[in-house]
């Protein structure tokens, strides 16, 4: 039922559809609220995104749940802390809607959880420790909400890709254990108000692609352990303030010029210079 600009509120005749495992109704024009789910006791996937849906999400979900899309829609209150007893739950999206809500610590919880995207989901307060406890997780977007406080240890966190925090007010400093999270590709940290260096123990982030730590309050250099991830080939960019001292930056700037007069250094195809 995907891309069929259907009008109306959510239909009631799904709420008796017991032996229903996927109800896909992403890209309508479908408005009102979303009502109780329980009783969707066999329901495995289940998508509104792009919709026209307000109101809360509901507390009483499928308890089958393995994807839960809630994106790009205008939900809005806290998020149920019911969500965390989705035991199977492996795929959860709320990104771009109008929460205004803080992140549940019973997230951590979910002990299968793969994607966990809140972008842009005016969520407040900080990010919970708990989340440190989810092994499974592969990619975490809380990118361009209003998220404060310190960043979490993330250290035992084996199969970890991407982590984006970028556009929130998260302060303190980067901490040293992330250099353990041996399987990121993507560190983006732009646009917050993080002081110190960047650690050294960065440099052990083997698989690493990209590195964005712009529009920080960060002070020193970028270390020569994480220069040394520019000789790796799947290597793309770094992005950080100018005032930052690079010594393995090939080129300056967005716009690559060479005098270093622009906010960014930006290294794209990044090699060491000899």
């Amino acid at each position: 039922m995907r891309a069929n600009r259907l009008r109306g509120t959510f239909p009631s005749i799904f709420q008796s559809l017991a032996f229903l495992k996927h109800l896909d109704l992403t890209q309508n024009l479908f408005s009102g609220t979303i009502p109780n789910m329980s009783s969707l006791v066999s329901l495995e996937s289940f998508s509104v995104q792009s919709n026209l849906f307000h109101g809360g999400i509901p507390s009483a979900l499928p308890p089958k749940s393995r994807h839960l899309d809630f994106s790009r829609n205008t939900f809005e209150y806290q998020l149920p802390s019911e969500i965390g007893q989705l035991s199977l739950l492996e795929f959860f999206s709320v990104q771009a809607n109008r929460l205004d809500s803080t992140i549940p610590t019973e997230f951590g919880n979910l002990s299968r959880i793969r994607d966990l995207f809140m972008g842009g989901a005016t969520l407040i307060g900080t990010i919970p420790t708990e989340l440190g406890n989810l092994k499974t997780l592969r990619s975490v977007t809380l990118r361009a909400n209003e998220l404060t406080g310190t960043l979490p240890d993330f250290k035992d966190m084996p199969v970890l890709e991407e982590l984006h925090l970028e556009g929130n007010r998260l302060s303190g400093t980067i901490p040293s254990s992330w250099g353990a999270l041996e399987n990121l590709e993507a560190l983006v940290l732009r646009y917050n108000m993080l002081s110190g260096t960047l650690p050294t123990e960065l440099g052990n982030l083997k698989h690493l692609q990209v590195l964005g730590v712009a529009g920080n309050q960060l002070s020193g250099e970028i270390p020569s352990e994480v220069c040394a991830l520019t000789e790796q080939n799947t290597f793309r960019e770094i992005q950080a303030d100018c005032k930052l001292d690079c010594t393995c930056c090939e080129r300056c700037s967005k716009k690559s010029s060479t005098d270093c007069t622009s906010t960014f250094i930006y290294c794209a195809s990044f090699r060491p210079v000899d």
